[in-house]
């Protein structure tokens, strides 16, 4: 399939694709034997003989998504300049520039995917997609029956009306009176915990524990691992309603 030069000299990890751009433009690129120098242009990897600055283009790298049990108290950076924990550390060892799809703020934790695959971050964090969400929150008491009901209907926040939340009270422990599972459909700054602040609740504990039909599961904090094809697949087909 032909796609655009700065496109595909950028999926071969040569470069952005600004400075693809550039590349082009100075008459670096050939294809075939020939100077391209239009932005325009397009060509397939898989067919046409690509190369940059006299050298062959190398294969691309396959894509990765790669889940992190964030723990309390990480930025969601790759860098961060007053030197805090951030969880570009975490996936160092992957050897290639993994970036945070969406966030959790620095006192939430749990589910965090980081991918290469700028496609695949667009169909997760864009609004239109609606992808659901599911955390764990524990409050500084009970959750009311009538406060549960509105979270469901969707409540007026910051002058927008929430999307209808899913919640379930958990009782799973004698000290876990105040936990509740909440599934959100979108993803406003520090939604959750403004939610339930609305309704006079303070979020104790936060954390991310599924994200469409993709579980946490059993990873222990700090702790990740890279996600099959298959769970990619899967996870994409549900959110595009295939």
């Amino acid at each position: 399939m032909e796609e655009r030069l700065q496109k595909i000299i950028a999926a071969a990890g040569l470069a952005s694709r600004r400075e693809a751009e550039e590349w082009i433009k100075t008459g670096l690129v050939k294809v075939n034997g020939q100077i391209v120098k239009e932005l325009g242009s397009k060509a397939d990897p898989r067919r046409d003989n690509i190369t940059v600055g006299g050298q062959p283009l190398p294969q691309p790298q396959q894509k990765m998504v790669v889940m992190l049990n964030k723990p309390r108290g990480v930025v969601t950076t790759l860098k961060d300049p007053q030197g805090r924990l951030n969880v570009g550390q975490f996936v160092e060892s992957y050897e290639r520039r993994l970036y945070p799809v969406g966030r959790l703020d620095m006192q939430s934790e749990g589910l965090l995917l980081l991918t290469d695959d700028g496609d695949f971050a667009y169909r997760m964090a864009h609004p239109k997609f609606n992808v659901e969400k599911t955390y764990l929150v524990w409050l500084n008491q009970a959750l009311r029956e009538e406060d549960r009901l509105k979270l469901e209907k969707g409540i007026l926040l910051e002058g927008k009306m929430t999307l209808p939340a899913r919640i379930k009270k958990v009782r799973q422990e004698e000290d876990a009176q105040n936990l509740c599972r909440i599934t959100i459909r979108e993803g406003r700054n520090r939604q959750i915990r403004k939610m339930f602040k609305e309704l006079d609740y303070r979020t104790l504990r936060l954390m991310r524990v599924q994200i469409g039909n993709l579980s946490l599961g059993a990873l222990p904090s700090g702790k990740t691992r890279k996600l099959r094809d298959s769970e990619i697949a899967e996870l994409l087909e549900k959110i595009e309603g295939k």
